[in-house]
């Protein structure tokens, strides 16, 4: 299903679904090929409207929260942990669902050493997501972030910065850390920073340094 897209000044854009056109390096090339000249764009869907101030340097967009719940860590996902990460059991610290995705929060260790070698697909994830957060708080009072991330698409691609998956991390960690202004960094290869600012029903994300 297609849906049409309308900057506050008049341009039409079809993409696949919000989400995927709210990744970055999409924005940016929106930005500099159509509204290099404008202060403010606005995306428009049938349900959200996420309003980006186009500034250079970094990009500031307001993204609606989607609350995560605890879920049971069954033998389905012990299975792609461990299978597609990894991951042990002992190294999940909560995991937990939204509308969108499986957010798996494990310790800072199980992090840093994350293997993705043997990942393939997460098509075992259930049908109603599209793909897995994978997180863990920082350690060290000289560390400049409050948490870290990665995100994989379901067909076992990872997303080098992925805004709408911190619509599900913002209110996790926010409660977490009792924070309502986070600093986070998704560890992809190439990464990015993200300074999160919660509010009652949204959250804005101001991508900083991306490349």
């Amino acid at each position: 299903m297609k849906i049409t897209y309308t900057f506050f000044y008049g341009i039409k854009l079809k993409f696949l679904s919000l989400w995927a056109m709210l990744h970055f390096q999409q924005l940016w090339l929106l930005i500099y090929r159509f509204g290099h000249d404008q202060e403010l764009i606005s995306f428009i869907d049938r349900q959200d409207t996420v309003h980006g101030p186009n500034v250079v340097s970094n990009i500031s967009l307001t993204f609606p929260v989607e609350n995560t719940i605890p879920v049971k860590l069954t033998i389905s996902y012990l299975k792609i942990l461990s299978q597609q990460f990894s991951l042990e059991s002992h190294q999940i610290i909560a995991i937990e669902k939204n509308r969108l995705d499986v957010l798996v929060h494990v310790t800072t260790e199980a992090f840093s050493m994350l293997d993705t070698n043997k990942l393939i697909t997460l098509e075992r994830l259930p049908e109603d997501c599209r793909g897995m957060i994978i997180t863990a708080e920082t350690q060290g009072s000289n560390v400049a972030f409050d948490f870290y991330s990665r995100y994989f698409h379901k067909c076992g691609v990872e997303d080098a910065v992925c805004g709408s998956a911190h619509c599900g991390l913002a209110p996790y960690w926010s409660k977490r850390l009792s924070k309502s202004t986070m600093n986070a960094y998704q560890k992809s290869e190439r990464g990015g920073s993200l300074k999160l600012t919660m509010k009652e029903t949204n959250f804005e994300v101001l991508l900083i340094n991306h490349t």
